[in-house]
């Protein structure tokens, strides 16, 4: 078992830092530079999906990161997507920031 306590790209996509089972723990991602502050883009929704074996008890988004209070029940690798929703000029875009927890 080697953890890994930081954000980090492999090869079956980018991955949150490590956790150990039964951690209750905010992540997050940070979507300002997605975000045209200067056109005045805004999030105006957030929707969480997590693979069985996580849980979430919490979320919220402040300054365009959003973030995520998970529960680790299992031992494994589990993807939780977050499906964020902006709104500019009048259009509004969704897209999927998909994120990998290995849990311990």
């Amino acid at each position: 078992m080697n953890p890994k306590k930081y954000v980090r790209q492999e090869p079956d996509g980018i991955h949150w830092p490590d956790a150990d089972v039964g951690d209750n723990l905010y992540y997050g991602i940070d979507f300002n530079n997605c975000i045209n502050v200067v056109d005045n883009e805004e999030i105006i929704a957030v929707k969480w999906e997590l693979e069985e074996g996580l849980t979430s008890s919490d979320e919220f988004e402040q300054d365009n990161i959003v973030y995520i209070k998970i529960y680790t029940a299992l031992i494994g690798t589990f993807r939780a997507t977050c499906f964020l929703t902006t709104s500019l000029t009048g259009k509004t875009e969704t897209q999927a920031a998909p994120m990998k927890l290995t849990v311990y």
